[in-house]
This record gives structure tokens, C-alpha cells and sequence, in this order.
């Protein structure tokens, strides 16, 4: 339950609530505890409480762990989605994950609710389901991409290899989490230095294509991998540059959770964990050559999302997971970001696939004209909600701000008020007589 939408105690966010406000509402809270205590037989009555409390009791993963409990962000300046702040007094704060968490979940709810009606120049409507890019339709679709990626470069290069890059970042800071944006932001601050690198790694006339993948650490805190399929024989040593460089340029990123590896000795670490019946540590990249006995880059990030494909309800996610989509969500980023040469390969693939289904509504052209519950049917204009085509789209955001220092009011008296530090009698007596002068002098 979001502490914006504690509408069961008629409550609301502590921070947005007026002294009197808050504690008629904490009161409400706290009367309802007491007559529970009341009923348990508890003795002393009913105890002190706090609104920590209050967001303990109806937050049911708040003592799960403790990055959640901090905020967005501790930056000004930082883009993020309105659900996500409060404004108030010309003031924008963030609010905590948790409750960016609670926005998330009303987000995805509103969103099945909802139905997008179309039109095109025949009068002919359709609808569309406005299922967000979290729901379970959209990861197969992107899983999807990726196979017809996999399979478009089998069918053009004579060897496929396969190299996926582990990137991450260190959620602590000076002893303390991390606040989850800045920690975003930081992560990816190396991208435009590495993509360099994946450039620099590959001549003219090598033929590859890269993907760009964010995923969640069990904490919620995202971690990126770089996928990269390519016609030239690599070994996972060439890639020491552009881990060198994301070292290097993402502030908190460590040397020993980047380490490289060669495929030789990769090989040997498997061997002795076979024996070992253990896990071997192979370091951050891994190379594989792609044929049909081994996994390629499909499978790959199919065992990333395997268990986001089989899930039925993203509501009933790990609270890691919705950490994670509440975090991508509030500032706009995409977790697939292939390279423009990838999406033209699986555009080709699909072109060239004649065992997809020809769609006879794909060559004409529709508009968007409203929006509608989703039990309303397509020709109800009365319950169907009219929007603008050019305003569709917009999100809006918010950048964090901190007061503004009011003016400091002079504690100097003015020139006429000053009085000497000593006065003789006949000094005094005069400022004692000044009709000007409205105050008293004590001698």
C-alpha cells in the first residue's frame, strides 16, 4: 500500500499533510492500533506510535531490506517522473523508493484497466491493449528480437560468437546505500566510453552487432550486460579495454568485480569445479561460439528472463525485481537497448520470414483517437475519452530542487536607532525628552 494511497485510514503521504492534518490522521492510526491491543488483552494500553511505524505495519515489504527506505535521489536536478516527487512551496523532493515502488504497482493497475481505440481513414477502429513494457506480452516480444537476431546472424556469417559482458556498479557509498537514481545514473555514465571500445575491438571488415541489457541484483540495484555477436574469433582478454574503461568512469565500479579472464584459462577453472562439484569463477566476460549444440546469445538472456517470461501477474514479482522495474519506470530508462545495426538485422529477419502471419491491418494507417475502459466496446463514443494525437505520448517529469535561502533581514538597527555604547547624564536626559524617539533608554 502506497503511503500516498492509505486510503484505508483516509491517510496520506506524512510529508504532504498539514500539523493538523497529520495528526488527525496519525490519531485515526493510532486509535485503531489501541482498540486492537484493547481486544489482544495487552496491558498498559495502547503505546506511543510513530508514523515509522505506521510505515512498517502497512508496507509489508519494508523491513525486507534497507535500500528501499531511502530516497530516489539525493541530487538537484534530477529528471524524474511526477509520480515519483512532491511538490510543494515551489519545493521538489523526491519520495522514497518504496513508495516509488507503490506508484509503480497503481501504474501498471491503471494501465489493464485501460483500452486504446484507433482509427483509420475508413471510420474502421481496433483496440488496443495499453499493457506497459513490464508486463509479460512485451518481454516476449523483446525476447523475440533477440532470437530473430540470433538467427539472421547464423544465416549470414559462417561462424557466430558470442561474447556477454557483465558491468556493474557498487551500491556502497561512503558506508550507506546508495540512492537508487544516482546510482542509474552512474552505472551508465560509462556507456558512451565503452561503446568506443566495442568499436575500437573490431576492423572494417568485421562483421558485429551489440545489445544493451539492464537487469536486477537481488538488492534491486540494476547491473548491465553487453551482448555481442560477431563473425571474428574472440577471446575474452580483447574485451579488457572496455572494462578498463567502465572502471575507470562509473565512480564506485571495483577492479575485483571486473576481472578478465582468457578463454584458456576458463577452461581450466571448469575443470577443476567439475571435479570440485563447485561453481567456477570465469570473471565478467564470456565468449562462446554459437552452433546448434551450443547456447547462443538467445539462451543467454532467455536464462536472464526466464522467470519474468513465466510469470503470469508482474504485481506478484520478488520485491527485488519490483524495486528494480519501479526504478526504470521513474526515470524513463529502456532495459533493451540493441545497436542500430542489430534492430536492421531483426528487422530483416521478420521481412524475410514467411512463416509470420500477414496482418491485413498493417498497411493502413491508424490514429489514435481515445482512450476507454477495457470492457467498452470500440463504436462507444459516449464512453469512449477523446484525446489529442499530437499531446499523446508526453510524460511528465520532474527535476528536484532544493529552497531557496529567503533573504536574511538585517539584525542592525537603522542609523537613527543606534545609540552610543556610553552615554553621559545630559546625553541621556536629552534621548529621554526626544519626541522622535519611541523607545525607552535604561541607565
Amino acid at each position: 500500500m502506497s503511503l500516498s494511497k492509505l486510503s484505508e485510514y483516509g491517510g496520506s503521504d506524512p510529508r504532504e499533510l498539514e500539523p493538523e492534518s497529520r495528526s488527525n490522521d496519525w490519531r485515526k492510526y493510532h486509535e485503531n492500533d489501541s482498540e486492537n491491543e484493547s481486544k489482544s488483552g495487552s496491558e498498559g494500553g495502547s503505546k506511543l506510535r510513530s508514523w515509522t511505524h505506521w510505515t512498517k505495519c502497512h508496507t509489508p515489504e519494508y523491513g525486507k531490506d534497507k535500500a528501499s527506505k531511502g530516497l530516489l535521489t539525493s541530487e538537484i536536478d534530477t529528471k524524474i517522473r511526477e509520480e515519483g516527487v512532491i511538490s510543494k512551496n515551489g519545493i521538489t523532493e523526491p519520495k522514497f523508493w518504496r513508495d516509488g515502488v507503490r506508484e509503480w504497482e497503481d501504474y501498471i493497475r491503471e494501465s489493464r484497466d485501460t483500452k486504446i481505440i484507433l482509427e483509420n481513414e475508413d471510420s474502421e477502429r481496433i483496440a488496443r491493449s495499453s499493457n506497459s513494457r513490464f508486463e509479460r506480452e512485451y518481454m516476449k516480444e523483446q525476447y523475440a528480437k533477440i532470437k530473430a537476431l540470433e538467427a539472421e546472424a547464423s544465416e549470414k556469417w559462417e561462424n557466430v560468437y558470442c561474447s556477454m559482458i557483465t558491468l556493474t556498479n557498487s551500491s556502497n557509498w561512503n558506508g550507506k546505500y546508495a540512492p537508487p537514481i544516482d546510482f542509474l545514473n552512474e552505472l551508465l555514465s560509462s556507456w558512451d566510453k565503452a561503446r568506443s571500445q566495442i568499436h575500437r575491438i573490431f576492423d572494417s571488415n568485421d562483421e558485429y552487432v551489440y545489445l544493451r541489457i539492464l537487469e536486477p541484483h537481488e538488492s534491486g540495484y540494476p547491473h548491465q550486460h553487453i551482448a555481442i555477436l560477431t563473425d571474428k574469433e574472440i577471446d575474452p582478454c580483447d574485451f579488457q579495454g572496455l572494462v578498463n574503461s567502465h572502471v575507470k568512469n562509473c565512480g564506485h565500479a571495483t577492479k575485483d568485480a571486473h576481472k578478465v579472464i582468457s578463454e584458456k584459462e576458463q577452461v581450466k577453472r571448469k575443470k577443476r569445479a567439475s571435479e570440485r562439484g563447485n561453481s567456477p569463477d570465469l570473471g565478467c566476460v564470456s565468449v562462446e561460439k554459437q552452433d546448434n549444440e551450443k547456447a547462443g546469445i538467445g539462451a543467454y538472456v532467455g536464462a536472464y528472463l526466464g522467470k519474468q517470461l513465466g510469470e503470469d501477474d508482474i504485481l506478484e514479482a520478488d520485491w527485488n525485481e519490483k524495486l528494480f522495474y519501479s526504478l526504470m519506470w521513474l526515470t524513463g530508462k529502456r532495459r533493451f537497448n540493441p545497436s542500430n545495426s542489430a534492430n536492421r538485422m531483426i528487422k530483416e529477419h521478420w521481412e524475410d520470414d514467411e512463416s509470420l502471419d500477414e496482418n491485413e491491418n498493417e498497411d493502413k494507417e491508424w490514429e489514435m483517437i481515445g482512450i476507454a475502459d477495457s470492457d467498452t466496446a470500440v463504436d462507444d463514443d459516449e464512453h469512449i475519452h477523446s484525446v489529442d494525437p499530437e499531446l499523446v505520448g508526453g510524460i511528465d517529469y520532474r527535476k528536484t530542487s532544493k529552497p531557496l535561502n529567503p533573504p536574511v533581514a538585517s539584525r542592525k538597527p537603522p542609523d537613527a536607532m543606534k545609540i552610543p555604547e556610553m552615554l553621559n547624564d545630559a546625553e541621556c536626559e536629552k534621548l529621554r525628552k526626544t519626541d522622535n524617539e519611541r523607545f525607552l533608554v535604561d541607565i
